[in-house]
């Protein structure tokens, strides 16, 4: 009996202290008077907030437990997260939220912050922008345990503060869509070995981009578009072994694309649109095996396109346009069986048009418009079922065109004017079902225009002295 009494109070104790264990590990602590003043001035200086969720914020109430998108470490009572301004609702992300403000510059006694988000969630299209406004203080650079920093999507002006050098815990650090300005600091990068993504998009930042961004061994993903940024892609780039994404276009960027760029093995995207880069490709470009979008449009390379490039095994999209590229097609381009988008317009290509180009069965837009490419366009073209657009216009193609057009069923934009097309237009071309835009204008066609179903304007039939009957005038009778 004693023995029973002595497992059944042992029982009791076991149960009470586990209840002990598990109440003390869910309560939390008052919020830590240092960071609820914090918040408090964060909270004043914000004339107004249409998300409404800085209104639980008040002197009466735990910031721990009672305030909206505020989270503490229940040990310590420290808060180690701000997002005021999100949607109560997830499902309302698209809801825009006008806030109007400055940044405290207290909220850098936040010591244990790990996130701060004060991210603007408001639509691009509204003319009249809100938004936290000011200069970034440079208190925010004294919270050494942050993780993530958002403040994009504001009105925010000045420059990145060089306290922000001391944030090297931050994964993740996004001042896009701001009026932020000047050059990055040379030493911002300097410890930041834990940073993944990186956004400074559409600022005015100038400068060039430091070489101290060597040391972003974590970095996956670049983000530098529609800025002033000038100079040359750091020579070191290829000691980011974890880029994945790439975008620096609409900038100043010049020089040539490095060669270390190919030691970019993880690299899915690259965009360099709109620059001043010059020179030719570089042949170590065909390394970069995981590559899903090249986009190199309206910059100064020359050169001809190295024949390395079928190294792309994984590419989608290849866009080149408006550059001085020469020489022909690589032959080796028609190996990338996974190419659906070649854009090549407006350079100084040569050459004739592959053969074999009806290899490239998931090709679905080919654009070739405004170069030097001669010869005749090849029987393989009907090949490609998968094209949508052909545009092969202003170029110095002869001979006919190929009856083999009229298997790509799911053609809808067609191109070839401003060649030396001869011969006949092949009827079938004129009747694929999905082709609504035609343009066979300022060639040497001749013969009569066979009936079609669709309806094209003359404009597309025009500059073929030969060519005759609806939409242009009737042939003449012998």
């Amino acid at each position: 009996m004693e023995t029973f009494k002595k497992n059944h109070l042992t029982l009791i104790f076991l149960i009470i202290l586990a209840n002990t264990i598990i109440l003390s590990s869910t309560l939390v602590k008052s919020c830590n008077p240092i960071d609820k003043e914090a918040l408090l001035d964060f909270k004043r200086r914000i004339e107004s907030d249409s998300s409404g969720q800085l209104l639980t914020w008040n002197t009466k109430t735990n910031c721990c437990t009672s305030w909206n998108f505020v989270k503490c470490d229940n040990a310590t009572g420290r808060v180690i997260e701000i997002s005021p301004f999100r949607p109560s609702n997830p499902m309302d992300s698209d809801i825009s939220i006008f806030v109007k403000g400055t940044i405290s510059p207290f909220l850098g006694n936040l010591t244990s912050l790990q996130v701060l988000n004060l991210h603007h969630f408001q639509q691009n299209y509204l003319d009249n922008p809100a938004g936290l406004r000011g200069q970034i203080p440079p208190q925010l650079g004294q919270l050494s345990q942050l993780t993530y920093l958002s403040l994009a999507s504001n009105i925010l002006s000045g420059s990145i503060p060089t306290s922000f050098a001391n944030l090297r815990h931050l994964r993740t650090l996004d001042l896009g869509q701001n009026r932020l300005s000047g050059a990055i600091p040379s030493n911002l990068f300097q410890s930041m070995n834990s940073l993944e993504s990186l956004n400074l998009d559409q600022n005015d930042f100038t400068g060039s981009i430091p070489s101290t961004i060597e040391n972003l061994l974590s970095l996956e993903t670049l983000s530098l578009r529609n800025n002033s940024f000038s100079g040359s892609i750091p020579s070191n780039i290829g000691k980011l072994k974890n880029l994945t994404y790439v975008y620096m276009s609409y900038n100043r960027i010049s020089g040539k694309i490095p060669d270390s760029i190919g030691q970019l093995s993880k690299l899915m995207y690259l965009d360099l649109d709109n620059n001043r880069l010059t020179q030719s490709l570089p042949s170590s470009i065909g390394k970069l095996s995981k590559l899903i979008n090249l986009h190199l449009n309206k910059n100064k390379l020359n050169g001809p396109i190295p024949s390395s490039i079928d190294g792309l095994v994984s590419i989608f999209e290849i866009s080149l346009s408006e550059n001085n590229i020469t020489g022909p097609i690589p032959s080796s381009i028609v190996n990338i069986m996974s190419l659906t988008n070649l854009d090549l317009t407006r350079n100084s290509i040569s050459g004739e048009i592959l053969t074999n180009i009806g290899k490239m069965k998931n090709l679905q837009f080919i654009e070739l418009s405004y170069n030097q490419i001669g010869g005749k366009i090849p029987d393989s073209i009907g090949q490609l079922s998968q094209s949508i657009t052909i545009k092969l216009d202003n170029n110095k193609l002869i001979g006919p065109i190929p009856n083999s057009i009229s298997n790509l069923s799911r053609l809808y934009n067609l191109k070839l004017d401003h060649n030396k097309l001869s011969g006949s237009i092949p009827a079938k071309v004129l009747n694929i079902e999905r082709l609504e835009v035609l343009d066979l204008s300022n060639n040497q066609l001749s013969g009569r225009i066979p009936p079609h179903k669709s309806i094209f304007p003359a404009s597309a039939f025009s500059g073929n002295i030969g060519l005759c009957d609806t939409p242009l005038p009737p042939c003449k009778r012998l």
